[in-house]
């Protein structure tokens, strides 16, 4: 396999998320106008909190896009602020043979992104992060993995322009909430909860996100731009019913203090 990719991604608004799931050199077909009159007619038109961002700039400042599968050399993209694509050299001897694309939310500290375990089955990994007027790239490594709730976190030496704060709690059904895409900003209702005992919350939603397959690792956040979660898989037929797994705020930041002393650890 050559050690250079170009990959045709619709990087519609700038985002800097991808999906996962895919072959890389499959361009997406051609549903975008679809996808963006129902996210535009659910995504409020109000400045996200503090912030006072449109979803577009706030999701991209947050999402970085995730390869698994190889080391990046040299990564090259072209984008006239609305569509584009990238392409990379990979260090030779790095190719796992086999590639996996996926997006990651920065999230509790600067340098850690939380995906889909499955996304990141492949080594090494690389992280790409938009910064606005420049991308970066680095190795990153993960430090916690849950196959069962499909959930990894990563640490890497690079940041994103901005985190996530985390919400308090779940989402209430019917519910709006807001995915981060490459194809640009998606909404949707929340259908329901699932999972949990009496003694802990619910630990997945199910949401009627107008998304395609692939779009793993994406963050899901509430109105008030809050993470409370990632995009994991289709559920329902077609494809505009995600499962989106659910975050307990002091247990993923229990999980990120144990991955800091580990790392700090002599």
């Amino acid at each position: 396999m050559p050690a250079r990719l170009i990959l045709a991604v619709a990087l519609a608004f700038a985002l800097a998320s991808a999906c996962s799931s895919c072959a890389l050199s499959r361009t997406r077909s051609a549903s975008d106008s679809e996808k963006a009159s129902v996210a535009s007619a659910l995504i409020p038109a109000a400045p996200i909190g503090e912030f006072r961002a449109d979803w577009r700039t706030f999701l991209r400042e947050r999402n970085v896009i995730v390869i698994a599968g190889a080391e990046i050399e040299d990564l090259e993209v072209s984008s006239d602020g609305v569509s584009g694509s990238f392409g990379f050299t990979y260090r030779p001897g790095s190719y796992a043979g086999a590639m996996e694309r996926g997006n990651a939310a920065a999230c509790i500290r600067p340098g850690y992104f939380l995906t889909c375990a499955h996304v990141v089955v492949q080594r090494p990994i690389s992280i790409i992060v938009n910064n606005g007027d420049s991308w970066s790239h680095a190795l990153g490594e993960v430090v916690w993995w849950d196959r069962d709730a499909d959930l990894a976190l990563i640490r890497a030496p690079i940041s994103a322009p901005a985190i996530f704060d985390l919400a308090a709690a779940p989402p209430e059904p019917g519910s709006v909430v807001v995915a981060g895409s490459s194809q640009g900003p998606s909404a949707g209702h929340v259908i329901g909860l699932s999972g949990g005992t009496a003694l802990a919350p619910p630990d997945r939603l199910t949401c009627d996100l107008p998304t395609k397959p692939g779009d793993s690792g994406g963050a899901l956040v509430d109105v008030t731009g809050r993470l409370v979660g990632v995009v994991t898989r289709v559920t329902g037929p077609g494809a505009g019913v995600h499962d989106s797994a659910i975050l307990v705020p002091d247990r993923l930041e229990r999980i990120v203090a144990d991955a800091v002393r580990a790392a700090e650890s002599p």
